[in-house]
């Protein structure tokens, strides 16, 4: 089995371990999280029930541990200078310091590399009203007239009555899981062009079992006559679907964010958050998302490329660093398993 599927079961385990308490901390190895394909976690790492509980008890006795979950943002797999992978922490400087008191106990038998990557609070990437704040594929409203986001594509679609369908997200579109099918859609300049079609419905995180995938929405275009299918930065439609995350083993970490109706921003995939929370009160629990090195507010619902042109994901959220922001993708095999629909591409 791959060093970078074992990274990924070890972060999966590590967040399980800070965010479930001792008791349930050790039935982890009973998951079924969608990156292990239905394979049996405990057979990739060298711990066993024991290990979880003693590592979730040594992080729930700390007396601040409150403060640590509060600003626990997720775990991750990054590929490292010497060629393999190491996992990562993301969380506030707090959390970061927390970690280090657990950091030994982890390593005693999974002897990857662990840093903590100091984060403010990962937010959906929506932005404000106004049109100069929104770029992406084609710019729309929320339905609130609140916030502005990214219709990413329209997209053909394979045996359907209805050929065409926009992409977008749950939080721009749907307003988390606020509006339902039928309602209208406009764009930046406040015409009509469609409306919501499916929701993908975004699940807050209040226990164990609440995760999401994707966040999703698609749209039924008002007027087929009127698509214009050139609108993507690419001014063509993708040509195909990538697994951005192949690309990244092979070494090829390069990408397209279609944040501009013109002009196409070249960047770099960062890492693997295998479990990820955006917002706050509350927060939504994500997994298995692709972190970039670009972006900003109001890219929610842009599509990413690979350099061939060939689709990976959908962008929803970002975090800031300094002056610098990182982005957050769904891949695009979740946005077709989830959505249900089997697109042209």
């Amino acid at each position: 089995m791959s060093s970078f599927f074992v990274a990924k079961v070890t972060a999966y385990l590590l967040e399980r371990m800070i965010m479930l308490p001792p008791d349930e901390a050790v039935l982890a190895f009973k998951d079924k999280p969608t990156f292990a394909h239905g394979k049996n976690l405990k057979s990739f790492c060298e711990w066993i029930e024991r290990d979880l509980f003693n590592i979730s008890e040594l992080i729930w006795k700390n007396p601040y541990h409150a403060r640590f979950i509060e600003g626990f943002k997720g775990t991750g797999v990054i590929k490292n200078s010497f060629g393999g992978y190491s996992i990562l922490v993301y969380g506030s400087m707090e959390t970061c310091q927390m970690m280090q008191l657990v950091i030994p106990s982890i390593k005693q038998k999974c002897q990857f590399d662990i840093s903590c990557i100091e984060t403010n609070e990962v937010e959906f990437a929506v932005t404000g009203a106004s049109p100069l704040c929104c770029q992406g594929g084609d710019c729309i409203l929320q339905p609130s007239g609140l916030g502005t986001g990214v219709l990413g594509a329209w997209l053909k679609r394979i045996n359907d009555q209805r050929p065409v369908v926009g992409v977008t997200n749950n939080h721009v579109a749907a307003e988390y899981n606020n509006n339902a099918k039928g309602t209208l859609i406009y764009s930046h300049n406040k015409m009509h062009i469609g409306e919501i079609e499916k929701v993908i419905p975004l699940i807050p995180y209040k226990s164990n079992a609440d995760t999401n995938l994707v966040d999703l929405a698609l749209i039924r275009p008002k007027d087929l006559n009127t698509i214009d299918f050139s609108f993507l930065c690419t001014s063509s439609l993708p040509l195909g679907e990538a697994n951005l995350e192949n690309n990244y083993k092979q070494g090829n970490s390069d990408i397209i964010l279609c944040a501009d109706t013109s002009v196409p921003v070249n960047g770099l995939i960062m890492s693997f958050p295998v479990t990820f929370y955006v917002g706050h009160n509350p927060k939504y629990r994500f997994e298995d998302v692709i972190e970039i090195d670009i972006g900003q507010p109001g890219n929610s619902g842009a599509l990413i490329l690979d350099n061939s042109h060939y689709i990976g994901g959908i962008f929803f959220a970002v975090r800031r660093n300094g002056n610098r922001f990182f982005g957050y993708v769904n891949k695009w095999e979740y946005v077709r398993s989830e959505s249900g629909v089997d697109f042209i591409l």
